[in-house]
Parts: C-alpha cells; sequence; structure tokens
C-alpha cells in the first residue's frame, strides 16, 4: 500500500478514500449524548438529597445501581439493534432472490 499523508486520503482496495479532518464530525443533538444524562443524573441526585428526600448513603447506592444498570441498557439496545439490521438483511436478500425466480 502506497504512502499518503493524512490529507491526500488514504488507498483502500485500490481506490483513493478522503479522510475527514478533525471536528468534522457531525454533531448530535443534546439529548443524545452523555454530557447531558450524566450532569442531568448527578443534579437530580444532589436535589432530592438537598431536600430529604433521599439521604447520602442511599444516594450512593441509587449511583451504584444506575451505574450498574447503564453497560447492561446499552448492551441491550446493541442487541436488538444488531439483530433488528440482520432481519432486514436476510428480509433483503431473501426478497432479491425471490424477485429474480
Amino acid at each position: 500500500m502506497p504512502y499518503q499523508k493524512p490529507d491526500e486520503g488514504e488507498f483502500i482496495s485500490g481506490e483513493l478514500v478522503s479522510i475527514e479532518p478533525a471536528g468534522t464530525t457531525e454533531i448530535k443533538p443534546g439529548l443524545k449524548t452523555t454530557e447531558f444524562y450524566v450532569p442531568t443524573m448527578t443534579a437530580a441526585l444532589g436535589l432530592l438529597v438537598s431536600l430529604g428526600l433521599l439521604t447520602t448513603p442511599l444516594a450512593d447506592d441509587v449511583t451504584t445501581a444506575i451505574a450498574a444498570a447503564v453497560p447492561a441498557v446499552v448492551g441491550l439496545i446493541g442487541a436488538v439493534q444488531a439483530a433488528a439490521a440482520y432481519i432486514k438483511g436476510r428480509t433483503s436478500l431473501k426478497t432479491a432472490v425471490a424477485l429474480k425466480k
């Protein structure tokens, strides 16, 4: 594979593929980022503790439970998305084969 400077692109399978400069990725809406949810949950727990609705030890337990649940939920969402993509791909393939007959 010939050497290419990052600003010139990269050869993949004989084709020149451009490389986007850093900082040109699509910006997500705030509600779809962890930068929104982590401070929001922290503020909510702080508010509950300050109002006396949640004791500090209980807040620690709730925080631990949330921290343990998040990876499980994200993993479940990922598995469902993967299964849905697989089913969609298989359906498209079988439909295309059926139409050729």
